[in-house]
């Protein structure tokens, strides 16, 4: 089973989306969400090519949807490294400079 590693931005983006979904729906829908986004970045550790390429943004970057959110991550030797998980009105380029 292949590893996946969050950088400090993607922790502090998780901390947001628990923060915001938390407050709008409440914490049983918050952690129903966040295990799915979980479950997620595990399979794409083990199966990082079904990202889609992002490298518009960084080089090697690619990115996967999640409900009202994007993954970003890079393929690393272990897995993956979530870079940033951003909502889906986020413009990346504004993220990635």
């Amino acid at each position: 089973m292949a590893q996946y590693k969050y950088t400090r931005q993607s922790e502090i983006d998780l901390e947001s989306i628990i923060k915001f979904s938390s407050e709008q729906w409440g914490l049983i829908r918050s952690e129903t969400y966040m295990d799915g986004l979980e479950d997620l970045v595990a399979n794409l550790a083990d199966f990082p090519d079904l990202g889609i390429d992002s490298s518009q943004y960084i080089r090697d970057l690619l990115s996967f949807p999640y409900q009202s959110h994007s993954i970003f991550f890079v393929k690393k030797p272990h897995g993956i490294d979530i870079v940033r998980i951003l909502h889906n009105k986020m413009n990346p380029h504004r993220h990635f400079s």
